[in-house]
């Protein structure tokens, strides 16, 4: 369906399928895999793409978008490793808008940054087994990595730099590489990906309104 495997791999180098998902957590429990997958999604500390999205009443699919917390809050048949999602990586979302009707996420992928903080919590926060107690799980109070704090000085900077005329953008594209050059200039800055999924949302936005305005 959609997009070539190739392109996602290019847009969204080394991002976590699904499957591989599981695998990386097998030795802890596909159980607990799955629920901590899946809560971190609900609460957007595990970013995710996907190579295309079929929304209804639409004809043409997206590609190559985020999928969004609230999103993953009305996913279908995801919180069981038996089900097909963790095979194939597709997801049906139930519609906020169309009673009755979903849309289709294909090709989902998660951060690797993000995926990595969750392997480290996980094996931190288990217990080790002894020879007299066997092993449990340890409460998670924590769900993963805090917001990267520098986000509201990177759009204060890009704010600040097209108002004196010194940025401009014809696409996409020069956002996200003067973003990031911005970014850059705070500690553990987000990878090309990040700055991407932050960046297209603003983008098809302004597209939106450019066309509703001609």
């Amino acid at each position: 369906m959609g997009a070539p495997t190739d392109d996602i791999e290019a847009i969204f180098p080394n991002w976590i399928r699904p499957p591989a998902a599981l695998k990386a957590l097998h030795a802890l429990g596909d159980g607990i895999a799955v629920r901590e997958i899946i809560q971190r999604l609900k609460d957007g500390l595990l970013v995710s793409a996907v190579a295309d999205l079929v929304k209804p009443g639409e004809e043409e699919p997206l590609h190559f978008v985020a999928l969004r917390a609230a999103a993953w809050k009305r996913a279908t048949h995801i919180d069981n490793p038996a089900y097909d999602f963790w095979k194939s990586g597709t997801v049906e979302i139930r519609s906020a808008e169309y009673h009755g009707s979903h849309s289709t996420a294909y090709d989902v992928r998660f951060d690797p940054d993000a995926f990595t903080d969750l392997v480290t919590f996980l094996v931190g926060h288990l217990e080790k087994p002894t020879k007299e107690t066997p092993a449990a799980p340890a409460p998670m109070t924590n769900r993963g990595r805090k917001p990267w704090p520098h986000w509201e000085a990177v759009w204060a900077e890009m704010v600040a730099l097209a108002m004196r005329g010194e940025f401009s953008a014809s696409s996409q594209a020069d956002v996200e590489r003067r973003m990031l050059e911005v970014a850059e200039q705070h500690p553990d800055a987000p990878n090309e990906s990040t700055i991407r999924l932050r960046v297209q949302d603003i983008w098809r936005a302004r597209k939106k309104a450019d066309n509703s305005s001609g």
